[in-house]
């Protein structure tokens, strides 16, 4: 929800851009008084609105990415919760190298008995 927010703020604030608009003003102003042609006011505007564009332009593709990011670390968050069952899976083998290596020091031990018997 936030980010939805966010989203709309920045938005908002591309779209709305004070300087944007206040050369939109001027250019409406100009317009009225005869200082340029309806033409000129089009061209105006159409530049101005291209400003627009080419910062949406701009944040979609970062935005884009950012979701990415955040959809990824939730991803990864939501597994964690499964670390008790990875906790658990190396207690078990922990257990077994514990058995083996008891095992193997039992073997090494009877052997050892039986060479120095042997001598």
């Amino acid at each position: 929800m936030q980010n939805k927010i966010d989203i709309e703020e920045i938005l908002e604030k591309i779209v709305f851009d004070k300087d944007n608009l206040d050369d939109l003003k001027k250019a409406l102003m100009k317009a009225r008084s005869g200082k340029i042609s309806i033409n000129d006011l089009g061209k105006n505007i159409i530049k101005l609105r291209a400003h627009i564009l080419k910062a949406l332009k701009e944040f979609i593709p970062f935005h884009l990415k950012r979701e990415s990011t955040s959809k990824s670390l939730a991803e990864f968050t939501q597994r964690s919760p499964n670390s008790p069952q990875l906790e658990n899976e190396l207690e078990e083998k922990n257990q077994l190298l514990e058995t083996i290596g008891s095992r193997i020091n039992k073997i090494y031990e009877t052997l050892n008995s039986d060479l120095e018997g042997t001598e």
